[in-house]
């Protein structure tokens, strides 16, 4: 499916399922997809934590970040895609808090025995 989202999928495989094999109710789509939103809400949440309190720890870095931030503004008036692009402190700041604190695990550690 060119083009599709997740909800064209879904909607998809509900019309095809009998082909597919897969039975999806109107219900079955609406949990999936504030899952899906819960998911990414909760994890723009925390990093948005972690970006604040470590700016909050660095104040010269905190001011750097706000100067730019009202710096690209002014000049562009607006938050866009493309204004966001162009400030390096804030991207740097931001890729700095997910090194120091993932929003969500990388990798899932468990734990084996040995039996013989």
């Amino acid at each position: 499916m060119e083009g599709s989202n997740l909800v064209d999928v879904l909607l998809n495989v509900q019309e095809n399922d009998e082909e597919i094999g897969v039975s999806l109710s109107r219900n079955n789509i609406k949990a999936i997809i504030l899952d899906m939103f819960l998911a990414g809400t909760d994890t723009v949440s925390t990093a948005l934590d972690w970006t604040m309190t470590e700016l909050m720890k660095n104040p010269k870095e905190m001011k750097n970040v706000q100067d730019e931030i009202r710096s690209v503004i002014g000049t562009h008036g607006r938050l866009t895609e493309e204004t966001i692009e162009k400030m390096t402190h804030l991207n740097a700041a931001i890729k700095e808090t997910f090194r120091l604190h993932p929003p969500a695990p990388l990798l899932v550690f468990q734990k084996y025995k040995l039996t013989n």
